[in-house]
């Protein structure tokens, strides 16, 4: 069971990892503000999942944490 709550963990992992980097100032200053700007709107639609994503993550590793930690 203690792979199962790893494998859920690593994959809400992914979506909550994209959010983070493309909200990390180094991909602002690489880009510019427009085409910074351009990716973030276009992410817009998803809002709704990525939080679900967030939840997951946190969850599952609450209770990983609790149970295996």
């Amino acid at each position: 069971m203690q792979y199962a709550w790893l494998a859920i963990i690593a994959l809400s992992l992914v979506p909550v990892a994209l959010v983070g980097f493309m909200l990390n100032p180094l991909v602002f200053w690489a880009l510019g503000p427009e085409a910074w700007r351009d990716r973030l709107v276009r992410l817009h639609p998803y809002r709704w999942w990525f939080a679900f994503f967030l939840a997951v993550f946190g969850t599952a590793t609450t209770v990983y944490a609790v149970r295996y930690g």
